[in-house]
Protein backbone atom coordinates (compact mmCIF):
# COMPACT_ATOMS: atom_id res chain seq x y z
CA UNK A 1 0.00 0.00 0.00
CA UNK A 2 0.80 3.63 -0.75
CA UNK A 3 0.55 4.67 2.83
CA UNK A 4 3.05 2.23 4.12
CA UNK A 5 6.35 4.03 2.94
CA UNK A 6 4.80 7.56 3.89
CA UNK A 7 4.57 5.86 7.56
CA UNK A 8 7.93 4.59 7.22
CA UNK A 9 9.76 7.83 6.59
CA UNK A 10 7.96 9.48 8.87
CA UNK A 11 8.68 7.04 11.56
CA UNK A 12 12.30 7.55 10.56
CA UNK A 13 12.48 11.31 11.00
CA UNK A 14 14.61 13.10 14.00
CA UNK A 15 12.28 12.97 17.57
CA UNK A 16 13.63 16.91 17.91
CA UNK A 17 10.66 17.37 14.88
CA UNK A 18 8.24 15.74 17.05
CA UNK A 19 8.78 17.38 20.10
CA UNK A 20 9.02 20.89 18.76
CA UNK A 21 5.53 19.86 17.38
CA UNK A 22 4.24 19.45 20.67
CA UNK A 23 6.01 22.36 21.87
CA UNK A 24 4.50 24.60 18.94
CA UNK A 25 0.91 23.68 19.63
CA UNK A 26 1.71 23.92 23.69
CA UNK A 27 2.51 27.47 23.89
CA UNK A 28 0.21 28.80 21.79
CA UNK A 29 -2.65 26.74 23.80
CA UNK A 30 -1.25 28.98 27.14
CA UNK A 31 -1.49 31.99 25.06
CA UNK A 32 -4.99 31.64 24.52
CA UNK A 33 -5.83 31.70 28.25
CA UNK A 34 -3.43 34.55 29.06
CA UNK A 35 -4.07 38.23 29.57
CA UNK A 36 -1.20 40.23 28.61
CA UNK A 37 -2.10 42.86 30.95
CA UNK A 38 -1.31 40.63 33.48
CA UNK A 39 2.67 39.57 32.17
CA UNK A 40 2.93 41.40 28.52
CA UNK A 41 6.85 40.69 28.91
CA UNK A 42 5.98 36.69 29.56
CA UNK A 43 3.48 37.03 26.85
CA UNK A 44 5.69 38.18 24.54
CA UNK A 45 8.70 36.00 25.20
CA UNK A 46 6.08 33.08 25.14
CA UNK A 47 4.57 34.16 21.60
CA UNK A 48 8.09 34.57 20.24
CA UNK A 49 8.63 31.00 21.46
CA UNK A 50 5.83 29.46 19.72
CA UNK A 51 5.95 31.60 16.72
CA UNK A 52 9.88 30.20 16.30
CA UNK A 53 8.52 26.44 17.16
CA UNK A 54 5.72 26.81 14.84
CA UNK A 55 8.52 27.30 11.71
CA UNK A 56 11.32 25.18 13.10
CA UNK A 57 8.96 22.38 12.67
CA UNK A 58 9.72 22.31 9.19
CA UNK A 59 13.28 24.02 8.86
CA UNK A 60 14.95 21.18 11.43
CA UNK A 61 16.04 18.26 10.09
CA UNK A 62 14.34 18.80 6.23
CA UNK A 63 15.90 17.09 3.28
CA UNK A 64 16.57 19.42 0.62
CA UNK A 65 13.26 20.58 -0.69
CA UNK A 66 11.96 23.62 -3.36
CA UNK A 67 11.59 26.89 -1.30
CA UNK A 68 7.90 27.08 -2.73
CA UNK A 69 7.24 23.81 -0.64
CA UNK A 70 9.00 25.46 2.39
CA UNK A 71 7.40 28.56 2.14
CA UNK A 72 3.93 26.80 2.04
CA UNK A 73 4.58 24.87 5.20
CA UNK A 74 6.09 27.77 7.04
CA UNK A 75 2.77 29.49 6.14
CA UNK A 76 0.64 26.83 7.39
CA UNK A 77 2.60 26.00 10.52
CA UNK A 78 1.76 29.55 11.59
CA UNK A 79 -1.61 29.67 11.08
CA UNK A 80 -1.59 26.69 13.19
CA UNK A 81 0.00 28.18 15.59
CA UNK A 82 -2.76 31.07 15.43
CA UNK A 83 -5.64 28.34 15.51
CA UNK A 84 -3.95 27.26 18.76
CA UNK A 85 -4.19 30.24 20.38
CA UNK A 86 -7.65 30.99 20.38
CA UNK A 87 -8.83 27.28 20.86
CA UNK A 88 -9.71 27.96 24.60
CA UNK A 89 -11.70 31.31 23.02
CA UNK A 90 -13.96 29.49 20.86
CA UNK A 91 -14.87 26.84 23.47
CA UNK A 92 -16.32 28.85 25.76
CA UNK A 93 -18.42 30.39 22.51
CA UNK A 94 -19.31 27.12 21.21
CA UNK A 95 -17.70 23.30 22.04
CA UNK A 96 -17.98 23.18 17.81
CA UNK A 97 -16.16 26.24 16.90
CA UNK A 98 -13.31 24.87 19.78
CA UNK A 99 -12.89 21.41 18.36
CA UNK A 100 -12.91 22.75 14.87
CA UNK A 101 -10.25 25.16 15.51
CA UNK A 102 -8.39 22.08 18.01
CA UNK A 103 -8.20 19.81 15.25
CA UNK A 104 -7.32 21.96 12.29
CA UNK A 105 -4.42 24.02 14.48
CA UNK A 106 -2.87 19.56 15.00
CA UNK A 107 -4.09 19.00 10.83
CA UNK A 108 -1.92 22.06 9.73
CA UNK A 109 1.32 21.56 11.87
CA UNK A 110 1.80 18.04 11.68
CA UNK A 111 1.31 18.38 7.68
CA UNK A 112 3.45 21.23 7.62
CA UNK A 113 5.99 18.59 9.29
CA UNK A 114 5.34 15.47 6.98
CA UNK A 115 4.89 17.70 3.75
CA UNK A 116 8.58 18.90 3.94
CA UNK A 117 9.91 15.85 4.74
CA UNK A 118 7.53 13.30 2.96
CA UNK A 119 7.82 13.78 -1.13
CA UNK A 120 3.61 13.12 -2.09
CA UNK A 121 1.60 14.75 -4.49
CA UNK A 122 -1.18 13.38 -2.43
CA UNK A 123 -0.09 15.46 0.87
CA UNK A 124 0.27 18.86 -1.67
CA UNK A 125 -3.81 18.00 -2.89
CA UNK A 126 -4.32 17.36 1.42
CA UNK A 127 -1.89 20.86 1.73
CA UNK A 128 -4.30 23.16 -1.30
CA UNK A 129 -7.90 21.73 0.00
CA UNK A 130 -7.19 22.03 3.39
CA UNK A 131 -5.80 25.89 3.46
CA UNK A 132 -8.53 26.25 0.72
CA UNK A 133 -11.18 24.68 2.54
CA UNK A 134 -10.47 27.02 5.82
CA UNK A 135 -10.26 30.36 4.05
CA UNK A 136 -13.62 29.96 2.45
CA UNK A 137 -14.98 29.02 5.66
CA UNK A 138 -13.64 32.01 7.15
CA UNK A 139 -15.07 34.70 4.13
CA UNK A 140 -18.46 32.89 4.87
CA UNK A 141 -18.45 33.43 8.60
CA UNK A 142 -17.02 37.36 7.62
CA UNK A 143 -19.66 38.30 4.68
CA UNK A 144 -22.70 36.16 5.57
CA UNK A 145 -22.20 34.64 8.69
CA UNK A 146 -22.19 30.34 9.15
CA UNK A 147 -25.38 28.19 9.34
CA UNK A 148 -24.66 26.72 12.72
CA UNK A 149 -23.03 27.49 15.93
CA UNK A 150 -25.01 29.48 19.07
CA UNK A 151 -25.88 32.32 16.61
CA UNK A 152 -26.16 31.41 13.07
CA UNK A 153 -26.06 33.65 10.45
CA UNK A 154 -24.20 35.99 12.36
CA UNK A 155 -21.78 37.75 10.61
CA UNK A 156 -17.91 38.45 12.48
CA UNK A 157 -15.57 40.85 12.73
CA UNK A 158 -12.11 40.48 10.91
CA UNK A 159 -9.14 41.16 13.46
CA UNK A 160 -5.88 40.95 12.94
CA UNK A 161 -5.11 37.39 14.31
CA UNK A 162 -7.49 36.02 11.83
CA UNK A 163 -6.48 38.05 8.76
CA UNK A 164 -3.35 36.78 9.59
CA UNK A 165 -4.15 33.05 9.67
CA UNK A 166 -6.19 33.46 6.99
CA UNK A 167 -3.54 35.39 4.73
CA UNK A 168 -1.13 32.08 5.38
CA UNK A 169 -3.47 29.70 4.27
CA UNK A 170 -4.00 31.52 0.97
CA UNK A 171 0.04 31.15 0.74
CA UNK A 172 0.10 27.51 1.72
CA UNK A 173 -3.03 26.99 -0.25
CA UNK A 174 -1.38 28.85 -3.36
CA UNK A 175 2.14 26.91 -2.62
CA UNK A 176 0.49 23.20 -3.06
CA UNK A 177 -1.28 24.40 -6.27
CA UNK A 178 1.68 25.71 -7.88
CA UNK A 179 3.75 22.51 -7.17
CA UNK A 180 0.74 20.85 -8.16
CA UNK A 181 0.46 22.28 -11.72
CA UNK A 182 4.04 23.27 -11.97
CA UNK A 183 7.55 20.91 -12.45
CA UNK A 184 9.42 21.73 -9.02
CA UNK A 185 12.73 22.31 -11.13
CA UNK A 186 10.87 25.54 -12.78
CA UNK A 187 9.88 26.93 -9.01
CA UNK A 188 13.32 27.73 -7.94
CA UNK A 189 13.26 30.86 -5.86
CA UNK A 190 16.46 32.64 -4.73
CA UNK A 191 15.44 32.87 -1.23
CA UNK A 192 16.54 31.29 2.22
CA UNK A 193 14.61 28.71 4.05
CA UNK A 194 15.82 30.37 7.17
CA UNK A 195 14.92 33.93 5.80
CA UNK A 196 11.67 32.83 5.20
CA UNK A 197 10.94 30.95 8.13
CA UNK A 198 12.47 34.22 10.12
CA UNK A 199 9.69 36.36 8.25
CA UNK A 200 6.77 33.72 9.27
CA UNK A 201 7.65 33.62 13.09
CA UNK A 202 7.93 37.72 13.19
CA UNK A 203 4.33 38.02 11.38
CA UNK A 204 3.15 34.69 13.84
CA UNK A 205 4.43 36.40 16.70
CA UNK A 206 2.80 39.66 15.74
CA UNK A 207 -0.79 37.56 15.56
CA UNK A 208 0.18 35.54 18.76
CA UNK A 209 0.36 38.30 20.65
CA UNK A 210 -3.14 39.80 19.34
CA UNK A 211 -5.01 36.71 19.86
CA UNK A 212 -3.73 36.47 23.43
CA UNK A 213 -5.04 39.76 24.19
CA UNK A 214 -8.57 38.37 23.07
CA UNK A 215 -9.13 40.64 20.06
CA UNK A 216 -9.75 38.69 16.44
CA UNK A 217 -10.47 35.80 15.31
Amino acid sequence: MVAEPVLDQIADQDGVVWLLVIVAALFPTELGTAHVADSTVATAVAAVLAAVAAALVVLVRRPPVSIVLVIGALCTAGAAAIHFAVTQQHFEEWWGFGIFFFVSGWVQLLWAAVAVRVSSRRLLVIGFVGNLGVVVLWVLSRTVGLPFGPEPGEVESVGVSDLVATGFEVVGATCCLALLLVPIESLRLRLSPLLSGGVVAAVTTLALLEAASGHGH
